[in-house]
Formats: structure tokens, C-alpha cells, sequence
């Protein structure tokens, strides 16, 4: 209902399994492999089994509060899937990804605390005042599957969900090196993973984010050249956002516009950095929005703007183009040195 349910909660996982063709036989060469996406009703009945292993555990008093327990069957579950793995010996992030997602999932002590029922603003609390944990986070479906089905389907559904894991993994490793190796030396390339540009525009204020002394994140006053990265992925590549985002704040304090553009289906989105300003996100989606007002579909507070996606395919297809987009941002964003009320 409101968008914050937790990073490992199987309502984000779900939107990843839309996304991935799953790979189902290993051919000769690469362009011979049998890849697909899973049919609704296949994906459908995955999720159904994890919430009724769920109900079965609290129908049966079953304890799923215990972190240690839930870490210690999900990372058996992921060994078992990687010793199965088709991508073995196919992809060159194969086991950079695998730890990636061990060091992720490893924590739940974490996670558990993390994941809690929330509105807009505040945690929920129960009659008593208790804060209510997120039942549907990966770490307890794995345990309540075996608990449920027993080992052998249980690790037949993860597998599916580890599959979904391990190509998103792989999509970030691959897209990230594809992006320090272009942007190293040009600011245009067109790599295995689709065309990739960067625009750097004038600077402007940002709210940098940097630790304090305990190592929590928080937001400071500074100056960056605002980038735009265009991205144009192909139809294997999905979420490339996280991949950008994470570049531009690896090399720019945040400040970055991605504007990924779907070339087989004309949809388009606009993701928004860390560092730039809320009330300069908003004057620019304000003046898109002036030029193609039924077109993006962007929520208050938010940091995407979307044009075309799944919930709002009845939008028509939005024209902007990186052109256009970065005359917007000159015209709407300010310079810095204009900005001394900020």
C-alpha cells in the first residue's frame, strides 16, 4: 500500500522475475542457449507456494523469528543452487555475483530489524505497540518452503527466485565495468550490453552524502557537474538504473539524471541521483510534464518518472530525446553560483 516494503520482501523480487529470461539449456555457443521469460501463471503459482508456506508456519505455530536460522537455510538453498548453475563457466561475473548476493542476504540479524510494516512516515504498531515485521522477506520463505513442501520442492521454487538473484547480480557487475570502461575514455560507446552516453552539464548544488562518525549516511551542501547517462540496454539487460546510479555515485557525489530508453517496446524512464536537490527534480519533471503532459507518469516524492511501463502502458509514448532532455535540465536546473538562497 505504501511502497516500503523491504528490499528482500518478495513484492520487489516479484518485479525482477518479470524481467528475466530464465535460461533453460546450455548450447554449443551462446546465441544456441534456450533463454525465456517464465508465463504468468508459472510465476503465479512460485509466489502462491511461498505465501502458503508462509500461512502453513503460522497456521502451525512454526517460529520465523529466528535470523540465524532463516540465514543458515537460505545460504544451504543458494550452495545447492550453485552447484547447479547453468551460467557456470558462461559468464564472467559468476562468482562475483554469487558473493554478492551471500554478503546481501548474510546479514538478517539486520534485515529482520529493517524489515517492519510501515506507512508514508512512521512504523506500524499493533494493539499492544509492537512494531510487525514483514513476513514475506526471502530469509523466512526459504525456511517456511522447507518447513512446507519439504527440501526438494523448496529448493525448486528458490531455484527460481535465486535464478532471478543471480542475473540481476550479473546485469550490475556487467553494466558497471561496461561503464568505467567507456566513460574511462569517451563519453558515447556502444558495448555488448547496448548504447551508453553521459552529457556533463553545468554545476549546480547538491546535497552530498557522506558518514558521520558511527557510519550512518547523511546529506551535506555541495557542487557537482550535473550528469545525464542515457542508456539504451538490450532486451537481456534489466534494472540498469542501479548499475548508473551506482556510478555516478561513485564518481560525481550523486548528482545524475538516468534516462534509460526501452528501444523494443518505446518506453522510457527517468531516474533521479542522490545528490540532486528534491525541489530541482521536481522543476524539471514540472517542465517535461509542460511538454508532454499525458505522457510520464511521475508520483509525488518520488525519484523516477516513468513513461510507458508496465502499470501505464495506456500512456502514450513520450518524443524526448537526450537532446531535449538536457536543454530541459540547462533551462531548469540553475548553476550554482546562482543559487546563494540555497
Amino acid at each position: 500500500m505504501y511502497g516500503n516494503a523491504h528490499s528482500q520482501h518478495i513484492g520487489n523480487i516479484i518485479k525482477i522475475l518479470h524481467n528475466v529470461r530464465f535460461l533453460f539449456s546450455i548450447g554449443d555457443l551462446e546465441k544456441d542457449d534456450v533463454r525465456d521469460f517464465l508465463p504468468p501463471l508459472y510465476k503465479r503459482a512460485l509466489i502462491d507456494a511461498c505465501i502458503v508456506s508462509i500461512v502453513y508456519c503460522l497456521e502451525n505455530k512454526i517460529n520465523l523469528h529466528d535470523p540465524s536460522l532463516m540465514k543458515s537455510d537460505l545460504e544451504k538453498s543458494l550452495e545447492r543452487y550453485k552447484e547447479k548453475c547453468l551460467h557456470k563457466g558462461r559468464e564472467n561475473n559468476f562468482d562475483d555475483a554469487f558473493q554478492k548476493i551471500k554478503s546481501n542476504y548474510g546479514q538478517q540479524v539486520k534485515v529482520f530489524g529493517e524489515a517492519l510494516l510501515k506507512n508514508r512516515k512512521e512504523l506500524i504498531t499493533d494493539n499492544f505497540g509492537n512494531n510487525i515485521p514483514q513476513l514475506l522477506i526471502l530469509s523466512r520463505i526459504c525456511f517456511a518452503c522447507k518447513q512446507c513442501w519439504g527440501e526438494k520442492i523448496s529448493d525448486a521454487i528458490m531455484t527460481h527466485i535465486l535464478e532471478a538473484e543471480f542475473q540481476k547480480q550479473n546485469n550490475f557487475l556487467s553494466l558497471k565495468t561496461e561503464l568505467e570502461k567507456t566513460f574511462s575514455n569517451s563519453d558515447k560507446g556502444t558495448t555488448p550490453l547496448g548504447m551508453i552516453q553521459r552529457k556533463i552539464l553545468h554545476t549546480i548544488e547538491i546535497q552530498k552524502a557522506i558518514k558521520d562518525d558511527k557510519y550512518r549516511k547523511k546529506f551535506v551542501p555541495g557542487k557537482a557537474p550535473l550528469w545525464i547517462i542515457n542508456i539504451r540496454p538490450i532486451l537481456s539487460v534489466f534494472s540498469p538504473n542501479q548499475a548508473a546510479l551506482n556510478y555516478i555515485n561513485e564518481h560525481n557525489d550523486g548528482c545524475g539524471i538516468i534516462f534509460i530508453e526501452n528501444t523494443y517496446i518505446g518506453t522510457k524512464a527517468l531516474i533521479k541521483g542522490q545528490g540532486i536537490l528534491p525541489e530541482d527534480w521536481d522543476k524539471l519533471n514540472e517542465a517535461i510534464k509542460k511538454i508532454e503532459p499525458d505522457c510520464w507518469y511521475h508520483p509525488e516524492g518520488t525519484t523516477y518518472s516513468l513513461n510507458g511501463n508496465k502499470a501505464h502502458r495506456e500512456k502514450p509514448l513520450s518524443m524526448l530525446d537526450m537532446t531535449a532532455l538536457c536543454k530541459l535540465a540547462e533551462n531548469n536546473i540553475k548553476n550554482a553560483h546562482l543559487n546563494t538562497n540555497k
